[in-house]
C-alpha cells in the first residue's frame, strides 16, 4: 500500500499518514470506496508536489543531495559534510525550504479538500487508513478499487 500523509517535513520526502489510537474495527465498503477514490487523488498530489519540491531546490541552484546535506547540518549541527555550507548555499537553501512549506502546506490543504470532496472528514480518512495498514483484506480491496 503506498504511504500518504498530511506531511510536516522540511526535505523533499514521502509523508506518512498520521495513525490515530481508535482504528475502527469495521469500514463499510461505500467508506472503502471514497477512501480508495481520495487517496488516489492524494498519490497525485504527492507526486506534483515532490516534482514542485525538486524544482524549487533546483531553482535556487542546489542539487537535491546539497540540499539533504544542509539540512542534515541544520538539524543535527554536530554532524559535519564534507564541505561545509557556503554562506551563498545557506542562502539558497533557506529560499529553497521557504518555497517547500508554502508547497507543503498547499498540498496539504488540497489533500484535505480531496478527502472531503469523497464524502469523508480528514479524521476518518486517517482512521480508515490506520484500519487498512492493518488488515490485508482491506489493503487487497483497496488496490482493487485503485487499479480501476
Amino acid at each position: 500500500m503506498p504511504v500518504v500523509v498530511f506531511a510536516q517535513e522540511t526535505a523533499p520526502q514521502p509523508v506518512e499518514p498520521v495513525e490515530t489510537e481508535a482504528a475502527p474495527a469495521q469500514v463499510e465498503t461505500a467508506e472503502l470506496e471514497k477512501f480508495a477514490n481520495a487517496l488516489k487523488a492524494i498519490q497525485t498530489l504527492q507526486k506534483e508536489s515532490q516534482e514542485e519540491m525538486v524544482q524549487a531546490i533546483e531553482g535556487q541552484g542546489l542539487s537535491q543531495e546539497r540540499f539533504g546535506e544542509i539540512l542534515d547540518v541544520q538539524q543535527a549541527p554536530e554532524s559535519q559534510p564534507e564541505t561545509p555550507p557556503s554562506p551563498e548555499e545557506l542562502e539558497k537553501f533557506e529560499k529553497a525550504q521557504t518555497e517547500i512549506s508554502t508547497i507543503q502546506d498547499n498540498t496539504r490543504q488540497e489533500m484535505e479538500q480531496a478527502v472531503t470532496a469523497e464524502g469523508l472528514e480528514v479524521e476518518r480518512f486517517k482512521q480508515i487508513f490506520a484500519s487498512v495498514q492493518q488488515n490485508p483484506e482491506l489493503q487487497q480491496q483497496v488496490q482493487q478499487y485503485l487499479a480501476n
